[in-house]
Parts: structure tokens; C-alpha cells; sequence
């Protein structure tokens, strides 16, 4: 029998057609494994942040485990072996086991000594505050990843009240890292930065203040004292560019800046007694009629759980936290009887600042 032939035309379109199959797109780049292994070990990391966040043994157990298999899978690659011993010891400090942190640092190290968990946790299961901040310090120069080690010399600097250093390290730190980490170091960034601008001096836009006294919680006197001092919004209030809160007080009663006009200047300030001094000096700051009451005309009910429609911090609750000036500490409550500290009030007046130069 004689075989049947393809015409020539099907033979080349067949032969093209099984061409294209057999390749992707040509713009399309797969992944190496190695890269896999390095996005894995980024998610683990972030793990383990969550974990930081909010302790859970057990998923802390369960992590650990996870990284155990992981080294055992990469012990081929030195970098991805210092990269998981590092993780490794960082998680083992968490969970209290300071020789297995020690023993992971170790073996990050001698690995690779561009391995930053390796320093973070050599700096952490250092006591001593010089000999951790030269550990973190040694880090930057050798790692090759410095984020992290600057957020923790930056946190370190803090500590020992080198706020200027401090707040350098901690914003160029997290600018360097996943959002998720400002839950870790955003605070004290801004800490740092808040405590850099009050002791700094004459160029602050605030009058130097110790400290310590930024520490301690608010009283009533700093609440109106540093407001008059730090902000030229207040002027029309007094004649004096530092005035005692005695020599204001009729003055703020009268503009209706005082929640209780009769307590103790000495009494500590609470979040509601703050909303209604600044909301007051955001009435005077913007002039506009139609913001008193704008609030109560826009909500039947509050927003805030824990702030009433009737309560007489509603409209400065809300008005501060639409501006920013405030804010809601949990993201759902203001929780108006809560303390706030000398570093809080002054953050809020570097806010209230850059809103009305």
C-alpha cells in the first residue's frame, strides 16, 4: 500500500504550531530556585514579625519547626544557610532560648558574616548598652541588609538619649523595610524625632523642654504652657510669648478652651481634656463658623464607640482625628479618659504646627 503524504503547507504549519507550544512567551523570565528559596525566607521573616507583634507559642513552635526544615533543605548554599540560621536564632530569642539563639548567631556568622540576623541577635544577648551598640555597629559595616541593624542601633541611641541619631537611624531604617515593620519601630521613630525637636534648642519649634519631662505624663500647666510657647496660634490670648498658665487662665476659660475651668493646674491631662484645648485652637487657626457643630449636623450617631454625640469632647474627638492632629490608639476607640505623655502633646503640636504655620 502506498503511504499518504501531508501536502507541504500542512508539514510547515504543523511543524510551527508545535514550535510555539513548546516555548512560552518571549518575554517571560521563570524564576530561579534560588530566588523561590529567598521570597520563602522573606515570608518566614515576616512571620516571624507578626509573631513579634502578637505572641502566639504556638505558631512561634510551629515557625521554628518550619525553619528547621528549611536549613535542612538548603544546607547545600551557605548565604541561604547563614540566611536561615539567622532567622533561626531570631526566633529561638523569642521564644526565651537565649543558648539556641546564641548557637544560630554563631553558625549565621560563621557562615557568612553579611548575614544581619547573625548581629541583631549577637546586639540583643548583649547586656551591656556600649557593648550592644558596638555589636550593631560592627553589623552595619559587615552585612550586607542594614534596615534592621539601623532600626535597632536606632533604638538603642534612644535609649541612651541620642535623639537626633536616634530618629536618622529609625527613618532611614524603615525606609528600607516591609510597612508591616512601623508597627515595630514607628513609634519610637517618631519618639526619637518628637525628642530630637524639644531638646535641640533655640531652633525647635518649640521651647526646649528636659527629657524627663517629656516622659512623664501631661499635666493641665504643660498642656497651656507649651502650647503658648511652641505655636504662634494662641498670641491673641496673651501679651507674653511665655506666659504662666495663671496669667492665661481667664483668658482660655473665657475662649472656652479648658474642658473643667476649675481643676487643679497640676492635675494630669486626659486625651479629652487635650481634644478640647487643641480643638480650640484649631477654631481660632481656621475662622470658619461652620465648623462648630459640624459634626453633631453630620452624624445621628457617633462614629467612636467609646464617644457620645452629647459628650462635650465629640466635635474635638472627631475634628482632631480627621485632621490628624489625634488619633484613635487601638484604630476603633479614643479612649478620652487615657493619659497622655509630654512626647504624645508634643507630637501633636509639631501636627497642629505644620497644619497652620
Amino acid at each position: 500500500m502506498r503511504r499518504r503524504c501531508l501536502p507541504v503547507s500542512w508539514t510547515v504549519f504543523l511543524a510551527c504550531l508545535f514550535i510555539s507550544c513548546q516555548s512560552g512567551p518571549s518575554d517571560r523570565v521563570a524564576e530561579s530556585p534560588q530566588d523561590q528559596d529567598l521570597a520563602r525566607l522573606d515570608a518566614l521573616e515576616l512571620r516571624l514579625l507578626d509573631l513579634r507583634l502578637a505572641p502566639d507559642p504556638a505558631g512561634l513552635s510551629a515557625l521554628r519547626a518550619e525553619l528547621d526544615r528549611s536549613a535542612a533543605r538548603l544546607s547545600t548554599s551557605r548565604l541561604l544557610s547563614a540566611r536561615v540560621a539567622g532567622l533561626q536564632g531570631q526566633a529561638a530569642l523569642l521564644a526565651g532560648d537565649q543558648p539556641g539563639a546564641r548557637h544560630f548567631a554563631d553558625r549565621a556568622a560563621a557562615l557568612s558574616s553579611a548575614e544581619d540576623g547573625a548581629w541583631l541577635v549577637r546586639a540583643a544577648l548583649e547586656p551591656d548598652p556600649a557593648r550592644r551598640l558596638a555589636v550593631l555597629e560592627q553589623g552595619l559595616s559587615a552585612a550586607d541588609r542594614k534596615p534592621r541593624l539601623l532600626c535597632e542601633r536606632g533604638e538603642e541611641l534612644l535609649r541612651q538619649g541620642r535623639y537626633a541619631e536616634a530618629a536618622q537611624d529609625l527613618d532611614e531604617g524603615l525606609r528600607g523595610l516591609d510597612d508591616r515593620y512601623r508597627a515595630l519601630y514607628g513609634q519610637d521613630r517618631d519618639k526619637a524625632l518628637a525628642l530630637a525637636q524639644a531638646t535641640k534648642g533655640s531652633a525647635s519649634p518649640v521651647t526646649p523642654v528636659s527629657a524627663e519631662a517629656l516622659q512623664a505624663p501631661l499635666s493641665l500647666r504643660a498642656m497651656v504652657e507649651r502650647a503658648f510657647s511652641g505655636t504662634r496660634l494662641l498670641g491673641s490670648l496673651s501679651a507674653r510669648s511665655n506666659p504662666s498658665f495663671e496669667d492665661v487662665h481667664p483668658s482660655v476659660t473665657a475662649a472656652g478652651l479648658l474642658l473643667n475651668a476649675e481643676a487643679s493646674p497640676d492635675t494630669a491631662a486626659t486625651r479629652k481634656d487635650v481634644a478640647v484645648f487643641l480643638w480650640g485652637v484649631v477654631l481660632r487657626a481656621e475662622h470658619d463658623p461652620r465648623l462648630s457643630g459640624m459634626y453633631r449636623r453630620k452624624y445621628a450617631a457617633s462614629p467612636v464607640p467609646d464617644v457620645p454625640v452629647d459628650a462635650p469632647w465629640f466635635e474635638a474627638s472627631l475634628g482632631l482625628v480627621e485632621r490628624e492632629i489625634m488619633d484613635l490608639p487601638d484604630g476603633i476607640h479614643f479612649q478620652p479618659d487615657g493619659g497622655v505623655s509630654g512626647v504624645d502633646y508634643l507630637q501633636m503640636l509639631n501636627r497642629l504646627q505644620r497644619l497652620y504655620p
